[in-house]
């Protein structure tokens, strides 16, 4: 046990032979005792720091017996207990991902950008100086709708959408226009250490569908689109 500690005990009777033998040997080691029990009264209640009734009523079972509604009362319970607590400490998703790495849940508080992102063929891109036509034959090669404008040495210049093409035919289509003409210029991106959770709330935040991956140079590396992160679990 470490300091600030507590001891959760939950006995429906209050009177559970182990839960009355272990009691005073926490007590002894100076951990604070907070009991679950329906009877306020037993010997759990009495030799506890803190007693709280759980007002269970009659046992589901056919016989009145078997605990049941007990149990569900207990553990709904402490489910309000933990909750609370959580409040009280600030306990967050980045405290989620370091106790509990394991998992569904584990896997989206901790996935990366990186590890979900496209790569290669996947992440469709293209030169400034290519034309408009050749900009959407990318782009509906790979159905992201999106495709990266791209430098030689793959230095990130620009992005094109399919909302970028809605305001293309708004103004009149010249599909052998220059991409350059066309593409928004810095572009939202984000870097492949970052949490894919990150990347969700930037595509909430920005009303987006994709983000080109960047490296500290403003090099591409890939592309995130919204399926990678709802095939995951990861709400966008």
């Amino acid at each position: 046990a470490a300091p600030g500690d507590a001891c959760l005990l939950l006995s429906a009777s209050g009177e559970t032979a182990e839960v009355k033998r272990v009691a005073p040997l926490l007590k002894a080691a100076g951990l604070p005792l907070v009991a679950l029990t329906c009877r306020p009264g037993s010997t759990l209640a009495r030799v506890s720091d803190v007693a709280l009734e759980v007002k269970a009523g009659k046992e589901a079972c056919g016989h009145g017996l078997v605990p049941s509604t007990s149990t569900t009362a207990m553990l709904a319970l402490g489910d309000a207990l933990a909750l609370a607590l959580m409040d009280l400490r600030g306990f967050g998703p980045e405290d989620f991902a370091r106790f509990h790495p394991g998992g569904s849940l584990g896997r989206r508080l901790n996935a990366t950008v990186g590890e979900l992102m496209r790569r290669g063929e996947d992440s469709p891109e293209i030169r400034p100086g290519a034309p408009l036509s050749e900009a959407l034959l990318v782009m509906t090669g790979t159905r992201l709708g999106a495709v990266s404008v791209t430098a030689p040495d793959r230095r990130l210049l620009g992005f094109f959408t399919d909302g970028d093409l809605r305001r293309v035919l708004r103004r009149g289509l010249d599909l052998e226009g220059p991409i350059s003409g066309f593409m928004t210029r810095s572009p939202l991106t984000i870097g492949p250490e970052r949490p894919a959770r990150e990347a969700a709330s930037m595509m909430r935040r920005f009303g987006c569908d994709n983000l080109p991956v960047v490296d500290a140079g403003g090099r591409l590396l890939g592309i995130l689109d919204e399926k990678d992160l709802l095939d995951e679990g990861i709400a966008a």
